[in-house]
């Protein structure tokens, strides 16, 4: 390997490790509160935030969907995002349908809601509805099912599979960053299946996950675990150190490479 690559590599390997240990000092995680339920084609008016449960199904007629909103206030608005998990606990399903389904996660444009308690609360038609009877305080979505950046590719994707059990994981990072950046003290987002056009009975099937209200185990319900850093202003000495001992470290390197190499130039040729 040549000085200068060997120099290169070794200096992208300090910077790397760099950042690691700026995250390992600084970093810290949250576990947010959520408000969730879900809402449901064939039941378009009906709200079930009471429920223990979040159903997920991708037959076409009673396709359902799952909404949930977590509070981000505990971090920074100058922090960086390192890393943002939205974890459901998957437990049971139901369903004809077998194989493995692809659930992705959107960011719903509509953060002005509540879980609801099975009477009020958001439904399939209406982000705000109030009863059965259609007030003039009930307001619908933009579009049925859910007001979500459907421009966009999705937040964060996962595969579900029957009866593989367990918590199920999607990477949101990007749609934390830019919620903790502008500000906001909510991200909201929404889950559904990629195809949601299976035949009920033949080959569809429900997820069943924990919901926010699950009392039995509250370790099982949803959480976002956001790991962040907030920049250092003015005097830090544990960074200050730190960056100082990267550079000195840099430059031993860099003297000693220079050295071998010019003792490899200067070492006599030997010729058969």
């Amino acid at each position: 390997m040549s000085y200068r690559l060997r120099s290169a590599v070794t200096f992208g390997f300090l910077m790397v490790m760099l950042s690691i240990c700026f995250f390992a000092l600084f970093s810290s995680t949250a576990y947010a509160q959520t408000q969730d339920t879900y809402i449901r084609l064939d039941t378009a008016d009906t709200n079930f935030g009471s429920r223990t449960y979040l159903k997920l199904n991708d037959a076409g007629l009673t396709r359902s969907r799952l909404i949930l909103g977590f509070d981000v206030p505990a971090v920074p608005s100058r922090s960086i995002v390192g890393a943002a998990k939205l974890r459901l606990y998957y437990y049971t399903d139901f369903g004809a349908g077998s194989g493995t389904r692809t659930v992705t996660a959107h960011r719903l444009t509509r953060d002005n809601w509540g879980e609801g308690n099975g009477t009020d609360g958001p439904t399939w038609n209406e982000y705000q509805h109030i009863g059965a009877s259609h007030p003039a305080s009930c307001f619908a979505w933009t579009t049925s099912g859910g007001d979500y950046d459907t421009g966009e590719p999705p937040i964060g994707v996962a595969p579900i599979s029957r009866e593989n059990y367990g918590w199920i994981e999607w990477d949101v990072t990007a749609a934390v960053q830019d919620a903790v950046m502008n500000g906001d003290a909510v991200v909201a987002i929404l889950l559904k299946q990629v195809t949601e056009d299976k035949l009920v009975g033949l080959n569809q099937f429900d997820s069943y996950f924990r919901s926010s209200n699950y009392a039995t185990d509250p370790s099982l319900r949803p959480r976002l675990d956001i790991t962040w850093a907030l920049p250092p202003t003015g005097y830090n000495g544990p960074w200050l150190l730190l960056l100082a001992i990267s550079l000195i470290a840099t430059g031993v390197f860099l003297a000693r490479a220079h050295r071998l190499t010019g003792a490899v130039k200067a070492a006599p040729q030997v010729r058969g």
